[in-house]
């Protein structure tokens, strides 16, 4: 069962149902391919594919991959206008996407040169799940075949007729039959008395000239039928491919289109037509029932047998202006009847707008077009077509003079407006979104008209990583309601603020649960539009503007009465709190916030768990636990429609499992399917992050020959640097130096990791999110490795910077966080091995210790055992140096981090072979088996 939220408040709701519709569709189809039941799906004429569908369609494709008893058929001809687009959109998939089954094959091979990553099965891969079939047009023994079964004939006796005809139809075998009816309605051809068909060979090849163009063969056909049968047929031709009898009827009976008698003669005259084009295999019967307008079980519906027939239908009627003028009349006809109900909205739009041109000579029917186009944009909208919602809009807003829109129209040329701002910022559209803002502006007759687009272009700018824009323009759309914020907030501003904040919160606490809603519109657009500018300075890395507007917004959450944002301001009050060492006030902020979320406030529990769990929860629990509570945030935030902060959960429930040891295999496949969702949305806030995370797992299992510089599938290194979004300073760039930071300590590139090091002790104002476990343990390692036999003065400054992390994670411990645990283990193990003077059987218990604590986190065993390895080797106890070797390289293997395993292996015959005098004394000996 699927089931969506309707009418959701958010303005990206449709577009998140329609990606949950897609989701859940794609769910379904791979459900059904099942190794008893595989599952074909045959689709035809996907040429004539919308846009929509087409997404839905290149969605399934990308991830047929991951199933193994689905077959695909599509049929698409390729000559048509948008066959090849569609063609090339569905191979993109294909080569885009990054196919599950070629990462389980993907092992390791031990060559000369050590463990790599295998990549060649990717293209074979790849190669047998996509072919192309050139179906093409037929031989002429084939169209001797199609004679022989359409005049039941012998095949010898049509091999000479198929010859002619062959050349004739290039092979087209619709142009065939086509031909073939043609040679019968002009003599051409006769059934004998005897049931047999003659044919004289000679005058087929001399006086009959076709085109290879199909459409006009099938005119010569059209022209050959009683002109009362065209004209019916035209004019269905003008309804559509598919066709009412009862809408045929009313329309002849209404508007004299047809020349017959009026009454109920009309449906008699237009049954007999139909029957006879029926007969002459035009047009086919469904079989399907519908309901009239009274909810009378009215005729069948036809529909044209091929649509060469609908096209050539339609193009008996050469001249423009009369087209258009059966286009007005057919949609002024269905306007008026309302026989299509409220669907038929896109009709009506789709024969004015076909009709504008004669529309655009009054006022009053430029007004009636720009209505119509309206109606079907917001059918369109409701169904999640928003390219055609899109269209829609822009044409009926361009229909309206300008003289009128904003005056005699200036209510439904404002609601036009605002709903393409919304389809426009979902589909992150910036240049549509810009002239949309601007005219707005530039026409709106009061304030309250104005901040709704500003805000959503505020929106715009944040998920797109233009923080700096969007701030300047979030405080430029405060001013007009009498807020100011300051450039660059004094520490004296900050400090008031927080002081006004703190006395709040403190006299509220639970009362807060009991207050009133605030209720006046300018309020609650400032308190929304400080939600995205304190995450805008945040991520910009501009502390002290994020500190003020995150306080800002806390005053007024809690001195104007309650609103959806009320909880991300008291967590963003946490995250001040916090930065000033006041922890557990910081904590209980947070605890407050999500729960005030979780009771009262559903649409903002998504903003709400990013802000608290990131910075202030994830302190209080065990990480690993951090992720199922984003997921479950992310669930709630699609449903109310939230997709921006749902997709940031995602993102953030991933980035946990980076933390907590998750298998890089399952990782990368799981940052593979963000990345893919974040490029589709084009959230580039999270998308950034996400590559960067996805290569540094990837360099990981060994997909890179340098695995400290990350450039490959998901990123290149150099034009990642060099995007302005990711400046010196901003949380892209904090994530970036971190990831990197990280994989230097992973393969010991002690250099380059104590530049990156000092770097990030630069910038601490990021360092308070749940990846602050990895960064502290790994600082702490290499200020101990650094300040070991270091006699100077800067070794006893790498020894206090070590002691002062481990005195920061112990202090972090007592307030009741346990996720230092084990690095405060192997901390103490650490200091012990390289900065005292220890026996080797304390100092091996101390390791022991660290590796048991580590036990069910096999990233943190492996380094724990590496460590105890080196000491072991450092003390010359090469038995069990080797021991703990090779258990830390099979917990290396069992985490997936194959370019570390490569280089253990290879520093371990250096190693060893030196303590035992033999190269061959260690056989470091892994099996990576083929996950299918």
């Amino acid at each position: 069962e699927i089931s969506f939220t309707e009418d959701a408040a958010s303005p990206h709701h449709h577009v998140l149902a329609f990606a949950q519709f897609k989701a859940s569709f794609t769910a379904l189809l791979r459900a059904l391919g099942r190794p008893e039941h595989p599952l074909v799906i045959f689709l035809d004429d996907i040429q004539w594919v919308d846009d929509e569908s087409l997404e839905l369609l290149k969605d399934f494709v990308g991830g047929l991959g991951e199933s193994k008893h689905i077959l695909l058929v599509g049929a698409v001809r390729t000559e048509e206008s948008r066959g090849s687009t569609v063609t090339e959109a569905l191979e993109g998939c294909f080569k885009s996407s990054n196919l599950a089954s070629d990462r389980e094959a993907s092992a390791l091979k031990n060559g000369s040169k050590g463990w790599k990553r295998t990549k060649s099965k990717r293209e074979s891969a790849r190669e047998e799940l996509l072919t192309f079939i050139d179906v093409g047009n037929v031989d002429a023994s084939t169209v001797a075949e199609i004679i022989s079964v359409a005049l039941d004939m012998p095949m010898d006796t049509c091999a000479s007729l198929g010859n002619i005809l062959c050349k004739k139809t290039m092979g087209n075998p619709f142009a065939v039959l086509q031909f073939l009816d043609l040679l019968v309605s002009e003599g051409k051809m006769e059934l004998t008395q005897e049931g047999v068909w003659e044919w004289d060979e000679t005058k087929v090849n001399s006086e009959t000239d076709v085109s290879d163009n199909v459409v006009l063969l099938v005119e010569r056909n059209l022209e050959r039928l009683p002109k009362e049968v065209k004209n019916v047929l035209v004019y269905a031709a003008f309804l559509g491919f598919t066709f009412k009898v009862v809408e045929l009827v009313e329309l002849a009976s209404e508007t004299n289109l047809l020349t017959a008698e009026q009454g109920k003669e009309v449906a008699h005259y237009i049954d007999n037509c139909l029957a006879r084009a029926l007969k002459q295999g035009l047009i086919e019967s469904v079989d399907s029932k519908y309901q009239d307008k009274d909810g009378t079980v009215a005729s069948l519906m036809y529909k044209f047998s091929h649509d060469k027939i609908c096209q050539a239908c339609y193009d008996c009627v050469s001249e423009r202006t009369e087209k258009q003028q059966i286009h007005l009349t057919i949609g002024r006809y269905l306007q008026r009847s309302g026989i299509r109900g409220k669907a038929g909205a896109l009709d009506i739009a789709g024969h004015f707008n076909r009709a504008r041109h004669l529309l655009l000579a009054s006022r009053e029917d430029r007004v009636t077009l720009a209505k119509a186009n309206f109606a079907a944009a917001k059918v369109a909208h409701g169904r999640s077509a928003f390219s055609s919602s899109v269209s829609f809009l822009q044409i009926g807003l361009r229909t309206l003079d300008c003289e009128i829109k904003w005056t005699e129209e200036y209510d439904m040329a404002l609601e036009m407006s605002r709903l393409l701002l919304e389809m426009c910022v979902a589909c992150r559209k910036a240049e549509e979104v810009d002239l949309v803002v601007e005219e707005v502006l530039d026409n709106a007759k009061c304030t309250d008209d104005k901040l709704p687009v500003m805000q959503s272009k505020v929106v715009l700018l944040w998920s797109t990583c233009r923080y700096q824009e969007a701030i300047a323009y979030g405080c430029e759309a405060l001013r007009l309601v009498g807020e100011r914020v300051p450039k660059k907030p004094t520490k004296l501003q900050i400090l008031m603020l927080f002081l006004q904040a703190r006395r709040r919160v403190n006299r509220l606490s639970d009362e807060i649960f009991h207050t009133e809603p605030v209720k006046d519109d300018k309020i609650r657009f400032v308190m929304e539009m400080y939600s995205w500018l304190a995450p805008s300075a945040y991520y910009g890395g501009d502390s002290d503007l994020s500190m003020y507007l995150m306080l800002r917004s806390a005053v007024l959450s809690l001195e104007k009465g309650i609103h959806s944002m009320t909880p991300t301001a008291l967590a963003q009050l946490g995250i001040v709190e916090n930065a000033f060492g006041n922890h557990e006030v910081a904590f209980r902020n947070g605890r407050l916030a999500v729960r005030l979320a979780d009771e009262f406030a559903p649409s903002a529990v998504a903003h709400t768990y990013v802000v608290a769990y990131t910075n202030l929860v994830h302190w209080t629990m065990p990480v690993e636990e951090v992720s199922n509570h984003f997921r479950s945030a992310m669930r709630t935030g699609m449903g109310e429609g939230d997709i921006v902060w749902a997709y940031i959960c995602l993102a953030h429930s991933v980035f946990v499992d980076r933390t907590s040891g998750k298998p890089l295999e399952l990782l990368e496949r799981s940052l593979c399917d963000l990345c893919s969702k974040l490029t589709k949305f084009q959230m580039l806030s999270g998308l950034f992050m996400a590559q960067v995370v996805w290569q540094t797992c990837l360099n990981l299992l060994g997909a890179s020959n340098q695995c400290t510089v990350l450039a490959g599938e998901a990123m290149n290194e150099a034009e990642h640097s060099s995007n302005p979004i990711v400046q010196y300073g901003t949380i892209q760039w904090y994530l970036l130096t971190n990831c990197k930071f990280q994989l230097a300590c992973f393969v010991e590139e002690t250099g380059q990791a104590e530049q990156l090091a000092l770097e990030l002790e630069k910038n601490q104002k990021f360092a308070q999110s749940f990846s602050v476990y990895g960064t502290k343990m790994h600082m702490a390692l290499l200020w101990f490795q650094l300040a070991a036999g270091n006699k100077t003065r800067r070794g006893k400054k790498y020894q206090a910077k070590a002691r002062a992390i481990v005195k920061y994670m112990k202090k972090m411990r007592g307030l009741g966080c346990p996720n230092f645990d084990v690095a405060l283990r192997l901390c103490e193990a650490e200091e012990a091995a390289l900065l005292t003077t220890g026996s080797i059987e304390d100092v091996a218990q101390l390791y022991d210790k660290a590796i048991e604590g580590a036990a069910g986190k096999v990233h943190l065993e492996a380094i724990a055992m590496e460590k105890a390895a080196n000491f072991h080797v450092r003390r010359n106890s090469m038995d069990d140096g080797r021991r703990y070797y090779e258990a830390s390289v099979s917990k290396y293997m069992e985490w997936n981090a194959y370019a570390k395993v490569e280089d253990m292996e290879l520093k371990a015959r250096d190693i060893f072979s030196l303590g035992n005098g033999n190269r061959s004394a260690v056989n470091v000996t892994v099996v990576v088996p083929q996950v299918n």
